[in-house]
């Protein structure tokens, strides 16, 4: 029997200064599961971040960006696998690099975990070849 469901997200509230949200992994995540990004100052790079959201609230709430109202936030090259549909999907080839290391990051922890990750490294390295990188292999 399972418990209530936790609400897990990368939740990012920056007071100091900017920061670079970069090469994340959501690994068949659900609704309660994403990225909310509340940043006050600096100006903030969010890319190269790599989405699999089984259920959804919207594509709207795949990143949340600027929660706060500020916006500071640029958000580009976030790859939303599960809805390609979404204003947050952007693959773009000159990150195919940093697509490989979110690959290359989520295999490892994957075995280290025991976890299946197979539908979302299979979707991203899809993701990878059409944007003319070379296909992944997780072993």
């Amino acid at each position: 029997e399972q418990g209530v469901q936790s609400f897990r997200m990368l939740y990012v509230d920056g007071y100091t200064g900017s920061m670079a949200i970069n090469r994340n992994a959501v690994v068949d995540g659900d609704c309660y599961q994403g990225m909310m990004l509340c940043n006050w100052y600096g100006h903030s790079q969010v890319y190269a971040n790599v989405l699999q959201l089984v259920g959804s609230w919207g594509s709207d709430y795949d990143i949340t960006a600027n929660c706060d109202g500020n916006p500071i936030m640029d958000v580009s090259a976030n790859v939303v696998l599960s809805d390609e549909e979404s204003t947050y999907h952007e693959p773009d080839a000159k990150h195919i690099d940093d697509y490989v290391q979110v690959y290359n990051r989520v295999c490892a922890a994957a075995h280290l975990a025991e976890a299946n990750a197979t539908e979302f490294l299979e979707s991203l390295n899809d993701s990878i070849v059409k944007l003319g990188g070379s296909s992944q292999q997780c072993s």
